[in-house]
């Protein structure tokens, strides 16, 4: 952030802030807030007025994530071969994925790993066999940087 003004006549500026801001008497500053935050900016002249304003800089939370649809063991794409979850920079974590199969069994239950690195996903196999080929049922408890956690479920078709 860089205030837009004349410097010629102050004296000194500073900046009001939380905790998330570079340097509070810098005149440009970076802030990187999870949440949506005002900040407020002070000058003050060389005959001792003071000038104040405020920016709002609103946080719109990116919650992207997918998983998905089909996972094919025997494909060439090493990624089509596992089923995990995948996210932005936004996610922090993945708390828990559970799968279940058609009948309601867990087939497969993982916790506290990081999105989009398919080797901490399920990989097909159930009690050290390959699974049936089907659709699967999955839930899982996603954690983003502001620690908020979000559920998502959703199904998937298993090739071999």
């Amino acid at each position: 952030m860089s205030p837009v003004l004349d410097l010629e006549g102050i004296a000194s500026y500073a900046w009001i802030f939380d905790d998330d801001l570079d340097c509070i008497t810098c005149f440009d500053n970076e802030a990187l807030p999870l949440f949506s935050t005002s900040y407020t900016f002070t000058a003050i002249s060389e005959d001792g007025c003071e000038e104040e304003r405020t920016v709002l800089i609103r946080v719109l939370k990116n919650r992207d994530f997918y998983a998905p649809n089909i996972m094919n063991i025997s494909s060439s794409n090493f990624e089509n071969r596992y089923f995990t979850i995948y996210g932005s920079n936004q996610v922090l974590e993945v708390e828990e994925l559970k799968i279940y199969d058609r009948w309601g069994n867990q087939v497969f239950a993982c916790r506290n790993f990081p999105t989009s690195v398919g080797e901490e996903g399920w990989t097909g196999m159930y009690k050290q066999r390959p699974a049936m080929e089907g659709v699967y049922s999955w839930i899982a408890h996603v954690v983003f940087l502001d620690n908020e956690v979000k559920q998502i479920n959703g199904s998937f078709t298993l090739l071999r």
